[in-house]
């Protein structure tokens, strides 16, 4: 009995998986909302490297395509939900849940729109889009031509009460600028026939899976913080 115990799933990774949780659970009462926001996303973007590979168990299935889609949305959307979270209130402010609530769904809104509006050429233009190449391209200028306008229209228009918040949601900003205008300069050597583009896609690749939590945590500005301030607590009443 105790053997079929110990090489059940339920020990290993079941109960592994559980205590990890409840730690994090109890962990993230301490954290601010960025050192939280690059725990879950450095668990997804860890994710999507091993499911969208060779070696994620959905490879060569009806499903791995989903899976990709999914991932994606779930790529664009940390970059989305800093912008929401920071553009627009004061960066030191704690949300209440119907507001965190509310920063979270136009984040995703935000990150569904290039996903949606790719499909528009695919549609009308079927011939062009006989491999996933082209889709890659496609989708690439797409999220470039949005992050230029969120560059140019939408963060000048932003007022954050910390000015050095608005120059990191900039830089936050030209950073996934540059990973996808190298994705579709990739694509587009690739496109030619030039063994190369794999070489040059190789720095947004890093950008993506690598470089972008580092980037946005670490260039944070100090008023975003890594752990919410302990409140001390009141002195203990003396005895009579």
């Amino acid at each position: 009995m105790f053997e079929a115990i110990y090489t059940s799933l339920w020990q290993q990774p079941a109960a592994f998986w559980a205590c990890g949780a409840v730690f994090a659970l109890l962990a993230w009462r301490r954290l601010s909302f960025l050192a939280g926001f690059t725990l879950v996303f450095l668990i997804e973007i860890l994710g999507d490297a091993w499911l969208t590979s060779d070696l994620s168990p959905a490879h060569g299935q009806p499903s791995a395509q989903w899976v990709a889609i999914a991932f994606v949305v779930l790529g664009d959307y940390r970059y989305f939900l800093l912008l929401e979270r920071f553009g627009r209130r004061p960066a030191e402010s704690a949300l209440g849940r119907a507001a965190a609530a509310g920063v979270g769904l136009r984040a995703l809104g935000l990150a569904l729109v290039v996903p949606l509006v790719s499909i528009v050429p695919q549609k009308l233009f079927p011939d062009l889009y006989t491999t996933g190449r082209p889709v890659f391209l496609t989708y690439e200028l797409l999220f470039a031509a949005l992050a230029l306008g969120v560059r140019l229209v939408w963060l000048p228009r932003l007022r954050p009460s910390d000015p050095a918040v608005a120059r990191w949601l900039t830089r936050l900003t030209l950073f996934e600028l540059v990973q996808y205008v190298l994705w579709a300069l990739a694509d587009v050597v690739i496109l030619l026939g030039v063994d190369a583009g794999f070489l040059l896609r190789l720095i947004p690749n890093a950008m993506y899976y690598c470089l972008f939590l580092p980037f946005a945590f670490f260039t944070a500005p100090r008023a975003l913080g890594t752990l919410r301030p302990v409140e001390p607590r009141p002195p203990a009443p003396e005895a009579p």
